[in-house]
């Protein structure tokens, strides 16, 4: 993979294919020595192309996701709990390091675009012009394909025998589906999205990684965590209002790159999860206490 530096004032470089990019670890100099050549010089609109010309694959990942819970499901019942303690501990730690990448990567990007362009720009400009190319590019094409290797979450629920809910298999579902589909059609608040879900994924997978271990210090509560899921469906359906607000009053004088068709599944996608997150909220934090409370008043 290769690429060069072409100006340097400006912070344009070319890929291999001549096409010019403005790479965000040139701009400020005190982070480019953190960044990899493979990150600079990747190139997302080749791997943009072949998930456009794929879109069977997720809806084949999912569907042999949901044949493998059942069957998973069916062979567990007679059988006894797996020990795979170590081996959940280190998918945890894993994806906690990968989310913090992400989140190291991109929310910097973000900050920038916030401080250097107008709120209507974060919504409307294509991707390919703001972050598609070079090391944002690369983590947000990495970030998509993490929704399929998230799915093996589901695996370890399963060979513990832990309860699977509704809430984890139909976000698993989802997420993948859309982010592979925000991808594909370059939906300009993918690096919103992005920058909040990896942001709270560090946490949490860190979280999973401390209590697989036994390690949870007794100050940290997953009560933040709850929370922190339900202020991003919140963050998720203003972002998504605005975009809508935005496609509807588009003019020719000033376009908005936003797709008709991602709009309503982004709606559907957190409003679901926020009524989802808040029923768990209410019945594990609130209804249990209240119980805990009222058993202590009978005794």
């Amino acid at each position: 993979m290769s690429c060069q530096l072409k100006d340097a004032l400006t912070c344009t470089y070319q890929s291999g294919d001549g096409i010019e990019y403005e790479e965000f670890s040139c701009i400020y100099k005190f982070l480019e020595p953190f960044f990899l050549d493979v990150e600079k010089c990747f190139d997302s609109v080749k791997v943009l192309n072949w998930t456009s010309d794929r879109p069977f694959l997720p809806i084949l990942a999912v569907s042999i996701y949901a044949i493998i819970i059942y069957c998973g499901n069916q062979a567990m019942k007679n059988q006894e709990s797996w020990k795979w303690r170590i081996s959940m501990g280190c998918w945890n730690l894993f994806l906690c390091f990968f989310s913090f990448m992400c989140m190291a990567r991109v929310v910097p990007h973000l900050i920038h675009n916030v401080a250097v362009g107008e709120p209507r720009d974060l919504l409307c400009i294509n991707p390919e012009v703001t972050y598609g190319y070079g090391s944002t590019g690369f983590w947000v094409t990495f970030f998509m394909l993490s929704k399929f290797a998230e799915l093996l979450d589901t695996f370890f629920i399963i060979i513990h025998k832990k309860p699977l809910i509704f809430l984890h298999w139909w976000h698993h579902i989802t997420v993948l589906l859309y982010s592979w589909y925000a991808y594909v059609t370059r939906t300009p608040s993918s690096i919103i999205f992005m920058a909040v879900n990896s942001s709270i994924h560090a946490m949490m997978y860190g979280y999973y990684f401390l209590m697989t271990v036994k390690m949870k210090p007794k100050w940290m509560n997953p009560v933040f965590i709850t929370l922190a899921q339900l202020v991003q469906m919140v963050v998720g359906l203003i972002v998504t209002g605005f975009s809508t607000y935005y496609y509807a009053t588009a003019t020719e004088e000033k376009p908005c790159a936003i797709k008709k068709s991602t709009l309503i599944p982004c709606f559907a996608m957190f409003g679901s999860y926020f009524a989802l997150f808040l029923h768990f909220f209410l019945k594990r934090y609130y209804r249990n206490q209240k119980q805990k409370r009222a058993a202590k008043k009978v005794l």
